[in-house]
């Protein structure tokens, strides 16, 4: 009878050393898996915004409303627009004084710290998301 008690008492150690371990590890992979997103998110926004930037038919870009709203004017009177709002950044295109796509670039952005700015021929954007991670990144304008 003995020894069947210290069985299940040790059967019972392992089950909860067992639940432990896995439930810390599906916590960690939770936590890499929306790093991850924002990651992906982040990259999908600089490649809008390098394409644009890098176009030979620039024009104009403007950094406005308190930060929040970066807008790049082309020589074929097109207008690409990214705005912070919403906890997110949008891609927004125009032509002819008409929206032709709005796309969400990324998600559970921190508005109150993110933000873009311009200041001799720099383009300084600053985002923050919500799980901290904050990225930074200076482009320059020809």
């Amino acid at each position: 009878m003995t020894s069947l008690a210290v069985y299940i008492i040790s059967l019972l150690v392992l089950v909860g050393t067992m639940a432990t371990l896995t439930k810390y590890f599906y916590k960690n992979f939770d936590e890499v898996t929306i790093e991850n997103k924002v990651s992906a998110e982040y990259v999908e926004f600089t490649n809008y915004l390098t394409n644009d930037i890098n176009s030979p038919n620039v024009e104009n870009v403007f950094a406005g409303e308190g930060g929040k709203k970066l807008t790049i004017k082309f020589t074929d009177f097109s207008t690409h627009r990214y705005q912070i709002e919403e906890d997110s950044i949008y891609y927004v295109e125009i032509k002819d004084n008409e929206q032709l796509k709005k796309v969400r670039i990324c998600k559970n952005v921190d508005e109150e710290n993110s933000n873009f700015s311009l200041s001799d021929n720099i383009l300084q954007t600053n985002i923050k998301f919500d799980n901290e991670k904050v990225y930074t990144a200076s482009y320059t304008i020809e």
